[in-house]
C-alpha cells in the first residue's frame, strides 16, 4: 500500500472497532481498484513504449529503403552507361564513325564519371547507415559469417566519400560468391 493509503487504514482500525469492520473491505476494495488503475496505467505506459520504439524501427525501415533504393538506381544507371559506351563503341569502330568522335567519346566518359560520382555517394550514404546500425542489421537478418565479412568489407570500402579499391578488390571474392547463390540461399 502507498503511504496514504496505509494512513486512512490506520485511522479506521484504530477508531471504534465497528467503524473498522465495516469500512475494512470498502476500503480494500478501493486499493485494490486503485491498484488495478496502476497496473492499467503501467501498461498503457509500456503499451506506448512499444508502439513508439515499432514506429522508430519503421522509420529506420524506410530510411534504409530510400538509401538502397538510390544506390541501386545509381548502380543501373552507371551499369545503363558503360554498356552504353561499350556499344557505341562497337557501332562506332565497325558501322557509323560520329561526326566529332573526340566530342562524343569525351561526353559518354562524362557522363559515366557523373554516375560514377553519384553511385560513390548514395553507397557512401547507405554504408553509413549500415555501420551506425551493423548489429541489429546482422540480429534481425541472421547473417553468417560470410555475409557479415561482406558487409564490413562494403561498409570499410565505402567508409569516406571516395572508396577504398584497395578494399573493394580485398572483398571481391566474397562479393561473386554472395552473387552466385540462388536467391533461395540468400
Amino acid at each position: 500500500m502507498h503511504k496514504p493509503d496505509q494512513t486512512i487504514f490506520k485511522f479506521f482500525m484504530s477508531s471504534s472497532g465497528t467503524i473498522a469492520s465495516n469500512l475494512k473491505p470498502y476500503l480494500s476494495l478501493a486499493l485494490e481498484i486503485y491498484g488495478i488503475f496502476e497496473i492499467i496505467s503501467k501498461f498503457i505506459q509500456w503499451r506506448r513504449e512499444v508502439e513508439r520504439k515499432r514506429q522508430l524501427r519503421k522509420s529506420l525501415a524506410n530510411t534504409f529503403q530510400k538509401k538502397l533504393d538510390k544506390a541501386k538506381r545509381d548502380l543501373e544507371q552507371l551499369a545503363d552507361d558503360i554498356a552504353y559506351a561499350f556499344g557505341a563503341l562497337f557501332m562506332y569502330s565497325t558501322a557509323i564513325p560520329p561526326f566529332e568522335p573526340k566530342e562524343k567519346a569525351q561526353r559518354i566518359v562524362n557522363q559515366i564519371e557523373r554516375d560514377y560520382k553519384e553511385l560513390t555517394k548514395s553507397m557512401y550514404e547507405l554504408m553509413k547507415l549500415v555501420r551506425r546500425h551493423r548489429n541489429m542489421i546482422i540480429d534481425a537478418l541472421d547473417l553468417d559469417e560470410t555475409q557479415i565479412l561482406l558487409l564490413d568489407g562494403l561498409a570499410t570500402a565505402f567508409k569516406n566519400e571516395t572508396p577504398d579499391i584497395e578494399s573493394l578488390t580485398d572483398y571481391l571474392p566474397l562479393i561473386v560468391e554472395e552473387m552466385q547463390k540462388s536467391k533461395k540461399e540468400r
